[in-house]
């Protein structure tokens, strides 16, 4: 049941190219009663990943500003980019800047976890 939404929210992150109007037709068209349904959150996080070409730092701006559950999908749209561009990605300065008390703690369990 999430399969087809997130092809289709890649299509549609695809076929626009553009931020704003992926924004706007992915609201018109995933919409779901409940706004933190993973059917509406999982597809957006996705299409942002798309968008932001696998930028960390990017995809959580784009998510942070979407709509609607905005921290669930800035939060797996960066975790998805942060996983495929690794700790050497040019927004590991960004983040030693923004968090420097909570990294050394957190930095030793991720590195266990590869």
């Amino acid at each position: 049941e999430i399969l087809g939404p997130v092809t289709d929210a890649l299509a549609l992150a695809s076929s626009t190219g553009d931020y704003k109007a992926f924004r706007a037709e992915y609201h018109g068209t995933f919409r779901r009663p409940i706004f933190c349904d993973c059917r509406e959150t999982v597809p957006a996080a996705f299409g942002i990943v798309r968008l932001a070409k696998g930028d960390p730092w990017q995809a959580v701006m784009l998510g942070a500003n979407f709509g609607r559950d905005t921290d669930t999908i800035a939060c797996m749209a960066g975790a998805i980019c942060g996983g495929l561009a690794g700790i050497d990605a040019p927004v590991a300065g960004k983040v030693a800047r923004h968090s420097a008390s909570g990294l050394d703690f957190q930095r030793k369990p991720a590195k266990a976890l590869v």
